[in-house]
Order: C-alpha cells, then structure tokens, then sequence
C-alpha cells in the first residue's frame, strides 16, 4: 500500500564495529568461526550470530565480516557478528538491533510515517503470538510488526530469504486485527541500501507472499524503509516501493 515518505539520510544508530574479520564458515544457525585481521590477527574464532536467516549470500567462506565485543565478559562466545560485506557495502546481518532502530527511526517526526503518537510498546501479545510493537495514538491502538531483509536480487529487495510460517502468521494476525476494527502496520526493515524495490520471495515462500498481498489488498498498512550502515551507525537512506 503506502510507502512514500522523505528520503533523507539520518542516522538512526550508532554501532560502532570493534573488529574486521574474515568468514570462515556457519557452525550452527547460531555460531560461526572467523580470522579476525583488525585491529589484530586471531584464527579460528568462535563468533555469535544472532539472525536465524539463511543469509547464504552473506556468510560464506573468504567473505569479510565486522564484529562487537560481547557486553557480558561470561559468554562462551566473545564476539557478536554484525555484519558482512556486500559488494562496497555493509549489510547488518545482527537482528538484535532492529528494535532499537526501528524505534529510534519512528520517534523521528521527519522520518516517521506516524505522526504525533503518544507511546510506543515493545512485544505485545496477540493470542498466540507476540507482535512487535504498540503505538497508542489519542484514543487508538496502532499494532506493528518488522521483518529484517538481507535478500536481494538484482535492484530487488526480498523477503523471506527461507520459509516462514511464523512470519505468515504475524501478517495474517494483523489482517484479523485490521478486522476487528483497529489499525495494523507491517515494516519491512530493509538493510540493502543499493535496491529500488521490494517483493516478497515466492519462489521461497509462496504462502507468505500470498498472505502479503491479501493483508496489502484489505488494507493493512505496508511500508519499505531502507536503512543502510557504515560501521560506525546506522542510517535511514530512503524509502522505496513495491514492485508491481
């Protein structure tokens, strides 16, 4: 549905890297081992990867990664991955901090395509499910919820980049409440800041992309921003649009 609103790069994060190190292969869906080659050299280190995509075209031996020192000194794992080169570009392959980003991205009155709201509340259960966020406008209740994306193809921005029903179900959730009389709102958080468009991955999911456009067709409310990173902070780059 929506999805125009201002392009203007603003930061909306800072993460600074603490490491440059090269990917050596994904252990689990949860670890990995890198060399680290800045500010020092380290083989064989055990790295935490905190996103349960596939992200095949990210991961993958000989490809440079940044990473942050743990905040707890008691992990078995040191090192957070949070993120892998893409061409001249980094990716944020770390989904812990999507939370932060998006909230920070729309308490912004200049980036926010919601105005004016009086509070914003993280995880919100929803029979069975937890959706992200709820915003309390006046006397209305506005459910969220995000998905990371890390697949492209060409200028194309995809999601799923594997089959989610989980994620199925978060859309047909908000296409029940839209129903039931309140508003919904799904965000794409888009972390490929060289792509024009967005689609959902049929070929990898047709189930979610069905659901996708039966919630875009009832009315749910669907947006693309594109936030791009530096290794230093985060950045809202643009918004972009569905294709077809």
């Amino acid at each position: 549905m929506k999805g125009d609103f201002i392009k203007n790069r603003k930061t909306v994060l800072k993460l600074k890297k603490d490491a440059e190190a090269v990917f050596i292969k994904r252990i689990n869906r949860f670890l990995a081992a890198v060399n680290i080659i800045n500010p020092y050299e380290e083989k064989n280190v055990l790295v935490h990867v905190h996103d349960p995509g596939r992200l095949k075209e990210l991961l993958y031996n000989g490809n440079r990664v940044l990473l942050k020192k743990a905040k707890n000194k008691n992990r078995k794992t040191k090192w957070d991955l949070i993120a892998s080169k893409n061409k001249k570009s980094w990716i944020l392959t770390n989904t812990m901090f999507h939370r932060d980003i998006f909230i920070n991205f729309i308490k912004d009155k200049e980036l926010s395509p919601i105005k004016d709201f009086n509070q914003i509340q993280p995880e919100i259960k929803f029979k069975k499910s937890r959706l992200d966020f709820l915003i309390l406008k006046n006397n209305r209740k506005l459910y969220i919820e995000t998905k990371g994306v890390t697949l492209k193809d060409g200028s194309l921005a995809l999601f799923p980049d594997a089959p989610t029903k989980r994620g199925a179900r978060h859309v047909k959730e908000l296409i029940e409440i839209y129903k039931n009389g309140c508003e919904s709102y799904l965000f794409f958080l888009i972390f490929l800041n060289d792509v024009k468009f967005f689609k959902p991955n049929k070929f990898t999911d047709p189930d979610f992309a069905n659901i996708f456009y039966r919630a875009r067709r009832i009315g749910v409310n669907i947006y693309y921003p594109v936030f791009g990173y530096d290794g230093e902070s985060i950045y809202f780059e643009k918004s972009i649009k569905l294709k077809g």
